[in-house]
């Protein structure tokens, strides 16, 4: 049996949540096949999966979105300058999936959550399954509307192929999924832990009952304001210290320490963490849920899908929310004791998130489609 998992390229949460069920998958079923197509997050995945030996084509699935101006990019312009090119780069992609598909012999298309796949699948007349929390439909029309005709022939197109699918899992705090067919909704998927929260903290230098705080965000947090920011808003207890993603500037600071570029199991840090400061990415924000770490998260800029997220999770008292004017100062980090009573409170609200998203995902493919 050969599945082939495609993995939407614009971020790192597709990415991860693909590593997660992976892992899962093989776990469950040491002899299947699997392949992944991603185009950005290609050499993350590869790097995390290599034990696994898993074959991963580098090349594009969906309409990019390149983060090359990282905070300040603009999201409308970028999409629409992709959506020009949409048809002839689908045309492309069927072709070049289809031949791959035909020649390995695939059994089972996993999406994550790409469009076209589902259409591909259809043709070669094999099933396919959607791992979801939001669609890229919804997201361009939230994005751009629909009033440019070329816009919204991409989202009705981009709809059917969705409509196309076989089976479908919805992960918590799901955006609007009605595009897709036969909706299983699952607990949260990610990544397990490869070291104890006390591991990480040794080997950070740090203490056990220290109030370690990260900071992540990808490529859309200013990282070099925060960086020379942070040495006169730390406050000064001694127990308060200060972990960053490994994308930031190294700080020269004792008590601020940067995650190593080549250590790719960053839910472990998550984990070992005393509160999470981030972008509301789904990955960081279920890492966090799943492990029972506060957040503090802040909307950097007008993101469908983070704005969506961000409304759930604080709806459902799961998360602090933070104006990002109020975030960049960082003045509130000098009072973060006075949030206490949140974060005990956000710790009840996340116990109610206790499953196994990878393990439902994974067990319930393998008896429906005999992955042996």
């Amino acid at each position: 049996m050969h599945l082939r998992y495609y993995v939407s390229d614009p971020g790192y949460g597709h990415a991860s949540r693909a590593i997660a069920l992976i892992r899962e998958l093989r776990s469950l079923s040491p002899n299947l096949s699997i392949s992944v197509r991603t185009s950005v997050p290609a050499s993350y995945i590869r790097n995390s999966l290599s034990p696994l030996h898993i074959e991963v084509t580098e090349s594009a699935n969906d309409i990019d979105l390149q983060f090359n101006a990282g905070l300040y990019c603009d999201l409308g312009y970028t999409y629409k300058e992709n959506i020009e090119k949409f048809s002839g780069k689908l045309q492309d992609l069927l072709q070049e999936e289809s031949q791959f598909c035909t020649r390995r012999g695939v059994d089972l298309v996993i999406s994550d959550i790409a469009a076209y796949p589902f259409y591909l699948a259809s043709e070669l007349k094999i099933p396919s399954t959607a791992v979801a929390s939001f669609l890229w439909s919804w997201f361009l029309q939230k994005l751009l509307g629909v009033r440019d005709p070329k816009v919204k022939e991409v989202v009705e197109t981009m709809d059917q192929f969705y409509g196309l699918v076989t089976r479908s899992f919805a992960l918590p705090f799901p955006s609007d999924l009605s595009s897709l067919r036969n909706i299983r909704h699952v607990s949260l998927l990610v990544k397990k832990l490869t070291r104890t929260p006390l591991q990480i903290r040794e080997a950070l230098g740090y203490e056990e009952n220290d109030f370690l705080v990260f900071f992540t965000g990808g490529f859309t947090l200013p990282w070099p304001a925060i960086v020379k920011k942070l040495p006169s808003m730390i406050p000064r207890s001694g127990k308060f210290k200060i972990i960053l993603s490994s994308n930031a500037p190294i700080p020269d600071l004792e008590n601020v320490k940067r995650i190593p570029q080549s250590d790719l199991e960053t839910q472990d840090y998550v984990a070992a963490s005393s509160l999470v400061i981030s972008k509301p990415g789904h990955s960081i924000i279920s890492e966090a849920v799943a492990y029972r770490v506060p957040l503090i998260l802040t909307l950097p800029t007008e993101h469908p899908e983070w704005k969506s997220n961000l409304e759930q999770l604080t709806s459902k008292g799961i998360a602090t929310p933070m104006p990002f004017s109020e975030f960049e100062e960082l003045s509130w980090l000098r009072h973060l004791e006075e949030l206490s009573e949140a974060f005990k409170d956000q710790r009840k609200h996340q116990s109610a998130y206790s499953g196994d998203g990878a393990f439902e995902i994974a067990s319930s493919l393998i008896e429906e489609y005999d992955l042996r």
